[in-house]
């Protein structure tokens, strides 16, 4: 086994894998002993195809950033909660089927990352974590989120994508911070009706759910960018969307909407828009005049361009946008 490290920056160490797989780092003695020469702040050991972390990583104190992503590894050992300066811990991309259960005594993680592992749960303790304000839970096995997710008061960005969410806790209209959720690809069948609370919320994905309705209350939320809520049961969009006059960002295809509402078009900031797949038997006039769209996805509905009218027709080949019909 043939590792290369570099010392990148002062104190910012990453390995190199040359050849070869190893059950663990077998470089882990040389790493302390340079740590104890020089303390590490940033480790960073991806693709090296490891499957353990020693229990010596505690030895890292003045550790910071520990990057872990694309191993083996299927395990995280606890004495890592012994590292009270973390506050990086990236580990995508491995087989680790759990969390240290007293993850929350790195009460200085800021950043959590573990996409692409095999999780069932989330350990209690991790929501006690009060500088917690990233947390990436994506392409796991996770059936449930507890009401306690209401403590990460600091949570700015949560993704849990692709796991095996039934619902969204309705404590989470207490994360008044959060900015950006994914929930999509999980079997969701409802959005909290008191959604307008989260007042910072910018982007929303929901696609790949069961969601049959989106409520009123989504509409006063006055800084949202992005909406994508594809591939559910949707059958029609809140009277009131013209409200989000931050909206850039609008997929509603695949779902079984007949109609659009008038106040779309009073979306000014909105460039893209997909409502492909879905009963709709005519486009607005009005939305198609608005002069700022520039990408517009219809395929798959119940007209195609040629049953538009032909003043419409020609205003949008005048506007050269990208309207796609079949």
């Amino acid at each position: 086994m043939n590792y290369i490290l570099q010392d990148i920056e002062n104190n910012r160490i990453t390995a190199t894998l040359k050849s070869g797989r190893n059950k663990s780092f077998k470089n882990f003695n040389k790493l302390l002993e340079y740590n104890r020469k020089k303390e590490i702040s940033d480790l960073g050991i991806p693709y090296l195809l490891i499957e353990e972390i020693p229990d010596e990583i505690d030895e890292l104190e003045e550790l910071e950033t520990l990057e872990i992503d694309n191993n083996l590894i299927k395990k995280i050992p606890n004495s890592i909660t012994n590292i009270k300066k973390l506050k990086r811990l990236f580990c995508e991309d491995n087989a680790l089927e759990e969390l240290p259960e007293n993850i929350g005594e790195l009460q200085k993680l800021e950043m959590i990352n573990v996409n692409k592992n095999q999780l069932k749960k989330i350990p209690e303790s991790l929501y006690t974590l009060k500088e917690l304000f990233n947390l990436e839970l994506n392409n796991n096995a996770i059936e449930e989120i507890s009401d306690r997710i209401s403590e990460l008061k600091d949570l700015e960005r949560l993704r849990i994508s692709a796991n095996k969410l039934k619902k969204i806790p309705k404590s989470i209209l207490n994360n008044r911070k959060l900015e950006v959720i994914d929930f999509s690809c999980n079997f969701i069948r409802k959005i909290p009706d008191n959604i307008y609370k989260l007042k910072n919320l910018i982007h929303i994905d929901i696609c790949f759910n069961k969601i049959e309705y989106l409520p009123d209350s989504l509409c006063e939320l006055k800084n949202l960018y992005y909406l994508d809520c594809s591939n559910n049961r949707l059958k029609s969009l809140p009277l009131n969307i013209g409200n989000l006059k931050k909206l850039n960002h609008l997929d509603c295809s695949k779902n079984e909407i007949e109609s659009l509402p008038e106040s779309l078009k009073e979306c000014d900031q909105l460039k893209t828009i997909s409502c492909s797949y879905n009963k709709l038997n005519i486009l607005p006039y009005n939305f198609i005049m608005n002069e700022k769209i520039f990408k517009i996805v219809f395929t798959g509905n119940l007209f195609d361009f040629y049953d538009l009218p032909i003043e419409m027709q020609e205003k949008i080949k005048e506007k050269e946008i990208n309207f796609r019909f079949t």
